[in-house]
């Protein structure tokens, strides 16, 4: 009977090995199948983080342009300002001289010239005006 237990015991234990190794072989692949649905979603975050890269570089880049253009409004104004006073005194000098000699204002080409430059400087403000309308609503 010795040899019958001692055959039995050796069975259980290959039984216990082998019932282990099995157990041990689903753990493996039910955690290989986990690692793997992690790593697509890594691969999905890495993706992300490339684009999100990438978004942060334009918003930069437009933040930059943003402030380059107020800066070029703002001469802009400056420049159109002074460009309109300067108009504004050939139209002073215009009328004197017109008022010496006793012409009819609209009938010297200076004046339409005058004119023409003066609507000129004023669609250029509005345009300039319209610009930073649309910079301030970003």
């Amino acid at each position: 009977m010795n040899t019958r237990k001692t055959i039995y015991n050796k069975l259980f234990k290959e039984e216990t090995k082998l019932a282990t190794h099995e157990v041990e072989l689903g753990l493996l692949e039910d955690t290989k199948a986990f690692t793997a649905k992690v790593n697509v979603e890594k691969s999905n975050i890495d993706k992300m983080k490339v684009k999100a890269t990438e978004i942060k570089k334009m918003i930069e880049q437009a933040a930059k342009l943003k402030l380059d253009m107020e800066k070029i409004y703002s001469n802009n104004k400056t420049l159109l300002g002074k460009l309109n006073g300067e108009n504004r005194k050939l139209f002073d000098n215009i009328s004197k001289q017109v008022k010496e000699i006793g012409v009819d204002i609209n009938s010297v080409p200076a004046y339409k010239e005058y004119v023409s430059t003066n609507q000129l400087i004023s669609e250029l403000q509005d345009v300039n005006q319209a610009n930073w309308n649309i910079l301030s609503q970003i």
